[in-house]
């Protein structure tokens, strides 16, 4: 028979066992989900490329004629796409270090054992708060 404290540690093992295995499953989505954000940033950078004000140079070459649209909306609907997909990528690296930090947590605890079991337990779920 295996003592209560035996018991105890294979139940923490099993309870950070799962843990791991959501963070896996948050990253693999937050991956699907900025790799289609990064591709619409792609799709919306090269319209506002080919809808940008054209330059043309001058008949004596020493200066650069701009022609202005007469129908800036467009510009300012694709400008203000470029800001919110460059605003949610600035969050997703924030995102991406937290989940660095956790996982090199998640190494260190793995190489030193059943020491850290109990307090790896406590460490994550202060860190899982912060993805909810």
């Amino acid at each position: 028979l295996r003592s209560p404290r035996q018991r105890t540690k294979r139940v923490m093992f099993r309870d950070l066992h799962n843990i791991w295995r959501g963070v896996m499953q948050i990253k693999k989505y937050m991956f699907c989900y900025f790799k289609k954000l990064h591709n619409a940033a792609i799709v919306v950078q090269k319209h506002f490329r080919l809808k940008k004000i054209p330059e043309h140079p001058t008949l004596n070459g020493q200066s650069i004629r701009i022609q202005i649209p007469q129908n800036n909306s467009s510009l300012l609907r694709e400008h203000r796409a470029a800001t919110t997909i460059q605003l949610a990528y600035r969050g997703h690296r924030k995102r991406q270090a937290a989940a660095r930090k956790i996982q090199k947590f998640m190494k260190e605890s793995h190489k030193n054992g059943k020491r850290y079991l109990t307090e790896s337990i406590g460490v994550i779920s202060q860190m899982l708060k912060i993805f909810i």
